[in-house]
């Protein structure tokens, strides 16, 4: 059995808070993401190997934050 974690990293950055949902703009850049995912290393189990993935989400052209 191999031991493996998952977790995602969601945020926007300062510069970009004005176009954060923005409802005049569907399709802006709603979070900026990464998303990591450790698995136990099969040849030494003392170490852990690491799949990231740079991610984003778009907005759905509702603001969800006034």
């Amino acid at each position: 059995m191999t031991d493996s974690v998952t977790f995602e990293l969601s945020f926007v950055p300062k510069s970009k808070w004005d176009n954060v949902d923005d409802s005049d703009y569907e399709g802006a850049l709603g979070e900026d993401a990464g998303r990591c995912e450790i698995s136990n290393n099969s040849d030494d189990h003392r170490f852990w190997d690491a799949t990231l993935t740079d991610i984003y989400y778009k907005c759905n052209g509702a603001a969800s934050a006034p």
